[in-house]
């Protein structure tokens, strides 16, 4: 039988812990405070920041969400960072990507890398104090999944497809480097690789991460795998492959409300810290 994770519910029990975060917060006359920079009116992405708007109200934390237009000058959006660096009140900064279609990479990180280490709740930059929410909600996962896989030896093989994109980049990062244990053995593959299928029904844990819905499909996967979907915002994973796993992370409903839960708790973190 499959357990489907509810990432929502997971999250909902997770909050306890931010709201006795605040509550002593609040006793000092600090209030956790997390500034967004929204480019552009992509329904998607305000459909996201106001998720963690509601999170944020939720949990006692002060959002504030500053609105550029598409064509805005991107050394206007850099000098907004800059002030908010400077701004105490403020404990954590974010954008909410993807950009309009008329940034260039150049162009996302050199914004990305004005926003301060310190305040970079989202983990974006190289330097960041903080490791990506989504990061942490897909370890979280990787956690509670393994006493799901079947038959498996050890190390346990994680292979993460899409391992060249930003989100799947940082998640093998997190394996190779950041939280390297012997219990693991990170695998990193692309939608170019050739022996693609070979590699995905290898995993016992397979995290996917490309954005192309319904890439994994039934004969991509062993039975008993553990399945994590990452891929927004439709889901990477055909739901047809559910009933070979004995873990599932479905899209939507999986990953995306833990790490909503992970950026504030990271801003709540930031204020602890200054």
């Amino acid at each position: 039988m499959t357990y489907i994770n509810d990432g929502k519910a997971c999250a909902k029990e997770a909050e306890k812990k931010i709201v006795s975060k605040v509550t002593k917060l609040k006793k000092n006359n600090i209030t956790p405070k997390l500034a967004s920079i929204l480019v552009g009116d992509n329904k998607q992405n305000i459909k996201y920041l106001d998720l963690k708007a509601k999170s944020a109200k939720r949990l006692g934390i002060e959002m504030k969400i500053i609105n550029f237009d598409k064509d805005s000058p991107k050394k206007e959006i850099q000098l907004a960072i800059k002030r908010l660096n400077k701004d105490n009140k403020i404990h954590g900064i974010m954008v909410q990507l993807p950009f309009p279609e008329s940034f260039t990479t150049t162009d996302k990180e050199i914004i990305i890398n004005a926003i301060s280490s310190s305040k970079d709740v989202d983990g974006m930059r190289d330097d960041s104090e903080f490791i990506t929410p989504v990061v942490l909600a897909v370890d979280a996962l990787v956690s509670e999944s393994e006493n799901y896989i079947q038959h498996t030896n050890y190390p346990i093989r994680i292979v993460i497809v899409g391992s060249k994109g930003f989100v799947g980049r940082k998640i093998l990062k997190y394996y190779l480097v950041d939280n390297k244990q012997s219990a693991y053995l990170p695998i990193g593959v692309d939608l170019e690789t050739a022996d693609l299928t070979k590699r995905t029904k290898d995993a016992d844990i397979l995290i996917s991460a490309t954005g192309k819905p319904n890439l994994i499909k039934p004969h991509m996967v062993k039975k008993g795998v553990v399945l994590i979907d990452v891929g927004a915002p439709k889901g990477d994973i055909d739901k047809s492959s559910y009933d070979k796993a004995s873990f599932v992370s479905p899209v939507p409903g999986g990953v995306g409300p833990l790490t909503i839960y992970y950026l504030m708790d990271n801003v709540v973190g930031s204020a602890e810290n200054n």
